[in-house]
């Protein structure tokens, strides 16, 4: 009860604090001279992490006027990236490209390099979600390269995990197998413990699809351990079940059962009901399988093991 009203107190002043912040700003932003720009911008952005697109959108606006008068370049880019991710927010992705390929553009001539990273890291997650997954790699090959160029690996390796995940997607199982691999030791680096998990998680599933059950079935166990372990229980959920295909792959039914019914129970707790009635035709197909191979070994024969279907989430 006690941590209840401490948590309580602590959630009321930090709303607080974000009040305060925001009269703050929109003070500066009513400024004239030489900061009215930035401030704008500043304004935009805690409107926006305070889920205010459409004010945001309506200062940004104002911002990028105030800010072009100024020929302040590198601002107008950071002011065209976040016009982008605003637009796209708001559900409007056609819009959102074009902002953030204005704000590319001008980051190619004014830099620095890691900013331009970030613009092409955004069109390739946009490009993606739109069906686009080769415009998205190529972005993505930028992205890495920029990152690296300016000496910030953690990031290259998350776009190094992000290229592996769309590799995998256009079935180039080979290709995507080499980025994830190649990804892994830089999350480990950078201590991003869950980046590494869903990295654990998605060379599991691409080693299942090479034919290397056994392989995915280690990674699939380190991912499963870490998302249990920091309460991501989706992930936990989905990589139990990814879990369980690759196990009955390599002949282990009761283990594969016993983390289907996990994955089933987390589902559950969580109300995903489609996955919760894969889960259960799954660990009926199990059932039915155990059942003919008993009865295949009393009449002196063996059932051959059946696979299941898994994608990278």
């Amino acid at each position: 009860m006690w941590r209840r009203s401490w948590a309580n107190i602590g959630g009321v002043k930090r709303k607080g604090e974000a009040r305060s912040r925001l009269a703050a700003l929109e003070l500066a932003a009513r400024g004239e001279g030489p900061d009215r720009g930035p401030a704008l911008l500043a304004l935009a952005a805690a409107l926006r992490s305070a889920g205010r697109g459409a004010e945001a959108l309506e200062v940004l606006y104002e911002a990028r006027t105030v800010l072009s008068a100024g020929r302040l370049a590198r601002k107008v880019a950071s002011c065209d990236r976040l016009l982008g991710l605003t637009l796209l927010d708001l559900g409007r992705p056609d819009d959102a490209i074009d902002r953030l390929e204005a704000a590319r553009r001008t980051r190619a001539d004014a830099g620095p390099v890691a900013a331009l990273a970030a613009c092409e890291a955004d069109l390739a997650r946009i490009l993606r979600s739109l069906g686009r997954p080769e415009e998205a790699l190529g972005h993505l090959r930028r992205a890495m390269g920029g990152f690296r160029g300016a000496g910030m690996e953690a990031e290259a390796a998350v776009i190094n995990h992000n290229a592996g995940v769309v590799l995998y997607g256009l079935s180039r199982l080979d290709h995507s197998l080499e980025a994830l691999t190649t990804a892994l030791p830089g999350l480990e680096a950078a201590g991003r413990t869950l980046d590494r998990a869903a990295c654990h998680h998605n060379l599991g599933l691409v080693l299942h699809d090479l034919g290397r059950p056994a392989d995915a079935v280690v990674n699939l166990r380190r991912a499963l351990a870490t998302f249990h372990q920091a309460g991501c229980r989706r992930q936990a959920a989905r990589c139990a079940s990814a879990l369980a295909t690759s196990l009955h792959a390599v002949g282990e039914l009761e283990d594969a059962r016993a983390n289907l019914d996990r994955a089933r129970q987390w589902f559950d707790r969580l109300g995903d009901r489609v996955d919760v009635e894969a889960c259960d035709h799954a660990l009926g197909l199990l059932a039915r399988e155990r059942d003919r191979d008993r009865d295949r070994v009393r009449e002196g024969g063996r059932g051959p093991a059946r696979g299941m279907q898994s994608a990278i989430p």
